[in-house]
C-alpha cells in the first residue's frame, strides 16, 4: 500500500469517527495530506470548525463541503493552495471565518462567498494575489475583518465593500497598490482600522474616509497623510504648535480650516504611524494652511 493510500484511509477513519461521535470540530492539521477525496466531508452536518492547516494541498475538490450546512470556521493556513473551486463554499450558509494565510493563491472565484451572509472574517495574508473579484463580498453584509496583506495587488475594485456596512478592520499593507478607489469605504461607517503602508500609492482622495466616523487607526507611508477624516464638531479656538517631531502611535487631533476662516473643524482622533522620517511628513504631506496636527497634551 502506498503512503498516499494509507493517508487517505487514515483520513477517512478520522473523519468517520468524528462524525459518528457527533463532534463539531475536526482538526486534520499537519498530517501530510496532499490530496482529499471528493466526498470526504459530504453531509457531515454537525461539523462547525474544520482545520486542514499545514498540509500540502495544492488544490481542493469542487464540492468538498457539500452538506456541511452548519460549518462556521475553515482553516487552510500554509497548505500551498494555488486555486480555489468556484463553488467550494456553496451551501455553507453559516460560514463565519475563513483563514487562507500563507498559500499560493493568485486569484479568487467571483462567487466564492455566494450565500455566505454570516461571514465576518476573511484572512488571505501572504498569498500571491494579483486581483480581487468585484463582487467578492456581495453576499457578506456582516463582514468585519478583511486581511489582504503581503500579496501582489496593484488595484482594488470600486465596489469591493459596497455591501459591508459592518466592516471594522481592513489590511492591505505590503502590496503594490498604485491607487485606492475614492468610494472604497463609502458605506463602511463602522470602519476603525485601515492599513495601507508599504504600497506604491502616490496620492489618496481627501474624501476616502469621509463616511468613517469611527476610524481610530490609519497607517500609511508618511508622504500620504493628506486626507479628510470624518467631521465631529466645531470649536472656537485655534491651538497652534511648533512640533519638532511626531510621536509614533500617539493619538493626535486633526483640525481643518480654510486658513482665514473660523471656527476650525475638529476631526476624529487618529493614530498616525509614519513608516519613514516623520519630520518630513509636515512639509511633504500636510498643507499647513489647511491642516494642523494637535498633540492631545496641548488641549488638557
Amino acid at each position: 500500500m502506498t503512503d498516499e493510500l494509507r493517508n487517505i484511509r487514515m483520513l477517512r477513519y478520522r473523519v468517520e469517527s468524528n462524525e459518528k461521535s457527533n463532534k463539531s470540530t475536526c482538526d486534520l492539521s499537519n498530517k501530510g495530506y496532499i490530496k482529499l477525496p471528493d466526498d470526504i466531508f459530504h453531509n457531515y452536518s454537525c461539523l462547525k470548525e474544520m482545520s486542514l492547516a499545514d498540509n500540502k494541498l495544492v488544490k481542493l475538490p469542487k464540492n468538498l463541503f457539500a452538506g456541511c450546512y452548519n460549518l462556521q470556521s475553515i482553516n487552510f493556513v500554509n497548505c500551498e493552495l494555488k486555486n480555489l473551486p468556484e463553488h467550494i463554499f456553496t451551501g455553507c450558509n453559516q460560514l463565519r471565518r475563513v483563514e487562507l494565510r500563507h498559500n499560493k493563491l493568485r486569484t479568487l472565484p467571483k462567487k466564492l462567498f455566494a450565500g455566505c451572509s454570516y461571514l465576518h472574517t476573511f484572512d488571505l495574508h501572504g498569498n500571491n494575489l494579483i486581483r480581487l473579484p468585484n463582487d467578492l463580498f456581495q453576499d457578506c453584509p456582516l463582514l468585519k475583518n478583511a486581511v489582504f496583506s503581503f500579496n501582489h495587488l496593484t488595484s482594488l475594485p470600486d465596489n469591493l465593500f459596497e455591501n459591508c456596512a459592518t466592516l471594522t478592520h481592513v489590511n492591505f499593507c505590503n502590496n503594490t497598490l498604485k491607487s485606492i478607489p475614492d468610494n472604497l469605504f463609502a458605506n463602511c461607517n463602522k470602519l476603525q482600522t485601515v492599513l495601507l503602508y508599504e504600497n506604491n500609492l502616490s496620492q489618496l482622495s481627501e474624501n476616502l474616509l469621509i463616511q468613517c466616523a469611527n476610524i481610530n487607526r490609519f497607517e500609511l507611508d508618511y508622504y500620504l497623510v493628506y486626507l479628510t477624516l470624518p467631521y465631529t464638531h466645531n470649536i472656537n479656538t485655534i491651538v497652534d504648535t511648533d512640533m519638532d517631531e511626531f510621536e509614533e502611535n500617539t493619538k493626535y487631533i486633526l483640525r481643518q480650516s480654510d486658513y482665514y476662516m473660523k471656527p476650525w473643524v475638529e476631526y476624529s482622533k487618529v493614530i498616525l504611524k509614519f513608516r519613514r522620517n516623520p519630520i518630513d511628513a509636515f512639509s511633504t504631506g500636510w498643507s499647513v494652511r489647511k491642516y494642523a496636527i494637535i498633540h492631545p497634551s496641548l488641549l488638557e
